[in-house]
């Protein structure tokens, strides 16, 4: 069976999406001993009770419980893998919500290939679900921010094996980082050019800063501002890290379609000079 990033294994599960509404920088391992007494209580209610309709107006939602006896994996109990293929989700009142939840990370984790998925998988070796679901915790999300590109070439790097957290931190310390603000665009692009192994070089992280402080200056000279009816970057035809470069590293929130390519065409040209 494929790897998931929801559920991996029979021993975690990553619930950090739930539920849908949450404050900026929440993170349900800074609650643990609080949340498994709730998880605890849920799981045992509708066990006794089962589903019933209340409406969630809070950051923790009632049928968020344990998905199995020993207390291991955590997630919906109303969602239909848990209940014979019956749609529950709509009695907290964020079924559509919650139907329609994917991270960013889970987009790009689902396109890479088994053999990836495995070796990536490694970053978060011996993690609890609390741990898992963590983006401070579990380095494979800090990972994932930095989209395919990036993560196809650091497995091409390992021959496929398992990546420990440690392996990560000390040859590519980039990759490292919570969020990486718009910056994945470009250094995908530097890989397509240059390679993998651009990875492992130890002036990387300066080499990026630089590039990516060229490039934001040569945008706010040769670009104009975006018109009234511009378009959000994230609705334009292009690729996801290009359009969160645009959004986060150029600041440009709204933009043209063509002012979108002068864009990327700029920053290919930046990126691709020896």
């Amino acid at each position: 069976m494929s790897i998931t990033l929801c559920l991996p294994d029979d021993d975690r599960s990553c619930f950090a999406c739930c539920p849908p509404i949450r404050p900026a920088g929440y993170d349900h391992l800074d609650w643990e001993t609080s949340l498994r007494r709730l998880l605890v209580d849920n799981t045992e209610r509708f066990q006794t009770s089962g589903p019933r309709q209340e409406i969630i107006t809070g950051y923790f939602c009632w049928a968020l419980g344990f998905l199995d006896r020993a207390g291991k994996r955590i997630g919906c109990l109303l969602h239909p893998a848990q209940n014979q293929g019956r749609a529950l989700r709509h009695l907290t009142g964020y079924g559509d919500k919650c139907r329609r939840e994917s991270c960013p990370q889970t987009k790009v984790f689902t396109g890479l290939t088994a053999e990836q998925r495995t070796c990536l998988m490694g970053l978060a070796d011996g993690l609890d679900s609390f741990e898992y679901s963590s983006p401070k915790k579990n380095l494979m999300w800090a990972g994932l921010s930095w989209g395919s590109v990036v993560m196809a070439a650091l497995t091409e790097l390992e021959q496929g094996r398992p990546i420990a957290p440690a392996r990560l931190r000390e040859f590519c310390p980039v990759l490292t980082r919570p969020d990486p603000d718009g910056r994945s665009y470009v250094l995908g692009r530097l890989i397509r050019g240059r390679g993998p192994r651009v990875l492992i070089d130890p002036d990387l992280p300066a080499r990026l800063e630089a590039l990516v402080d060229r490039i934001k200056a040569r945008a706010a000279r040769v670009i104009d501002s975006p018109l009234p009816g511009g378009t959000p970057a994230h609705a334009l035809p292009f690729p996801p890290a290009l359009a969160r470069f645009i959004n986060r590293g150029l600041g440009r929130a709204r933009v043209t379609g063509d002012q979108g390519h002068q864009f990327q065409e700029m920053i290919h040209r930046e990126v691709d000079r020896r």
